[in-house]
């Protein structure tokens, strides 16, 4: 596992917030303890309150750290073809994605607990103006409809998206719930939707 080493603070903090992520995929938020992490990283647990004090701070880095990553999941500077082309590639990264449950879990809490209401609420906006973003090059792309009301559309695909991410790690069919997905999102920008195979609704 690896060590932390004090001369590079920002290094160290890092390895922490990775093994932070780690403890929380496999465990879950609210099962995880400061004693979990700091056995990840291979240190005590004195060592790791010189670099967070609690819990909720380190969980602050670590859904900053989770928001970079979706946000590179979801960038489409690098993604070119049709906008069926772009879903698959996105549906791709989300499905390959195992942070997003992690969201799913604050998401859950957060009306029960003010500290992690108000960072889930910071990082989701962060998203959404990022999705936006992404859907106005789409856009300016003629991928989509001029008329969309570009923010609506974010809220809405952060939604779906985390939706989908959450339902993949509990089903057996990830190859329809992507289709399902990829259809709600031509739905929502206005693209005409071909019909499923038997077996498969998009009503």
């Amino acid at each position: 596992m690896p060590k932390i080493f004090l001369n590079y603070k920002e290094e160290a903090k890092k390895v922490i917030i990775d093994a932070a992520i780690t403890v929380a995929i496999r465990d879950g938020y609210q099962a995880m303890t400061i004693d979990d992490v700091a056995k990840e990283v291979g240190v005590t647990k004195g060592a790791l309150y010189g670099y967070f004090q609690n819990k909720e701070e380190l969980m602050n880095e670590v859904l900053i750290e989770i928001s970079k990553k979706i946000e590179e999941n979801l960038n489409l500077s690098h993604v070119e073809g049709s906008f069926d082309a772009i879903l698959d590639q996105l549906s791709e990264k989300i499905l390959k994605d195992p942070q997003i449950p992690i969201i799913s879990e604050l998401m859950a809490i957060s009306g029960r607990d003010p500290a992690i209401h108000q960072m889930v609420s910071k990082m989701m906006d962060h998203t959404i103006q990022f999705l936006e973003n992404d859907l106005r090059t789409l856009q300016e792309q003629k991928c989509i409809p001029d008329t969309l009301d570009l923010h609506a559309a974010a809220i809405v695909t952060e939604a779906l998206s985390r939706g989908m991410s959450a339902k993949l790690s509990i089903t057996q069919e990830p190859q329809e719930i992507r289709t399902l997905w990829q259809s709600a999102m031509k739905k929502l920008v206005g693209l005409p939707v071909e019909q499923p195979r038997a077996g498969i609704s998009t009503q």
